[in-house]
């Protein structure tokens, strides 16, 4: 593979091309090159939920979950954004 092949045209169109065209042709290699370009991916955590902040429909239905032997831990967190 050549340099031309790589780069999708030649070097004299290439070096014909002003600053901002280059940077419009090979913005698909700059969140590479460049990774304070590039998007950053938000990310989840999970995190517990105090047992005060439910209210006490949810409580007894948690209750009832427990009482039959349903593991109520992820049940009992919930997930935020960072």
């Amino acid at each position: 593979m050549t340099i031309e092949q790589l780069c999708e045209c030649s070097a004299d169109e290439l070096e014909k091309m002003s600053d901002e065209q280059l940077l419009q042709h090979f913005q698909k290699y700059l969140n590479v090159t460049r990774p304070e370009i590039a998007r950053k991916e938000r990310t989840t955590s999970v995190v517990s939920r105090p047992v005060e902040v439910l209210t006490e429909k949810k409580k007894n239905m948690l209750a009832l979950l427990a009482a039959e032997g349903v593991d109520t831990g992820l049940l009992m967190k919930r997930r935020r954004m960072k």
